[in-house]
């Protein structure tokens, strides 16, 4: 069930795009508090569309399953502070 859910806040903020619409982080400091809040986006989203599911989205319960792509996602949106290493 954790990991449907998971799968599902990232359809959505991969299909509203929220971490384009967060704007680009100034600083690298800036990626834990853009990690929750394009979480919280998605979450509310998520919560509307599947009453009931609000304990299993805590942040803290979720974070192990989303976290490592949430970041991810966040660093490509953001290149010019976390450029690609070349091998």
């Amino acid at each position: 069930m954790r990991k449907k859910l998971a799968n599902q806040l990232l359809d959505i903020i991969e299909r509203r795009d929220l971490i384009k619409e967060q704007g680009t982080l100034n600083h690298r400091k800036e990626l834990g508090q853009k990690i929750s809040t394009v979480f919280d986006m998605a979450r509310d989203e998520l919560v509307n569309t599947h009453p009931g599911s609000e304990e299993i989205l805590a942040w803290g319960k979720m974070k192990g399953y989303i976290n490592k792509r949430l970041v991810e996602l966040i660093k490509q949106a953001n290149l010019q502070l976390f450029p690609v290493k070349s091998p």
